[in-house]
């Protein structure tokens, strides 16, 4: 990489880091290209040599923390534990996500980003995520340790509700649980609806 590529590369870094913080405090919706360029003191006609778009910062912010997230689910569906250890360590590394932070903070404007561009890539991760946890229900099926009166997908998409930023805004930002007691009682909720 030449000293150019270099430099294009640091400045795209800060350009993610800046729009993170920004939406961060004020939201999606809020966020202007121009916002960034101000808060780095660039052109904006240089910010729009890295990202064409709004849409498409916001998606190379996203896509690396839904992408980290299905690495650690795909890493406990190959680990050899109880298929209930794997529904545990699914949602408490879920619930403590950078993804689920960031959508956490930004909800409800990230709603939009999966509807606009980029909607079928980010889709792709999402399905490889929920194809996971139904090979953990499946086994657990298979172990007599979840039920069969569920169908996998239905239990798989249920598991993928957990990471709804509206129920923990709700019991964990506006309440009086905490992060800890939040993950114990999903936790408890979830398998309590899957045993056998």
């Amino acid at each position: 990489m030449n000293k150019r590529e270099k430099k294009f590369e640091a400045r795209n870094e800060l350009i993610l880091q800046a729009a993170e913080r920004l939406i961060m405090d004020s939201g999606y919706h809020a966020l202007k290209m121009s916002d960034i360029a101000d808060t780095l003191e660039i052109a904006k006609g240089t910010l729009y040599l890295h990202y064409k778009s709004k849409e498409e910062l916001v998606f190379e912010l996203i896509k690396p923390k839904m992408t980290e997230f299905r690495e650690i689910v795909e890493s406990t569906v190959s680990e050899d534990f109880h298929p209930v250890q794997q529904v545990e360590r699914i949602i408490d590394e879920a619930l403590s996500s950078s993804f689920f932070t960031f959508v956490l903070t930004s909800f409800p404007d990230m709603g939009a980003i999966f509807a606009e561009a980029k909607a079928k890539e980010l889709q792709s991760i999402q399905d490889k995520v929920i194809a996971c946890f139904e090979r953990i229900i499946e086994r657990g099926k298979r172990e007599r340790v979840f039920t069969e009166d569920l169908p996998t997908h239905f239990s798989a998409l249920q598991l993928m509700q957990v990471l709804d930023p509206l129920v923990y805004t709700l019991l964990v930002r506006e309440d009086s649980m905490t992060h800890a007691d939040f993950v114990k009682y999903t936790t408890l909720h979830y398998l309590n609806s899957i045993r056998a």
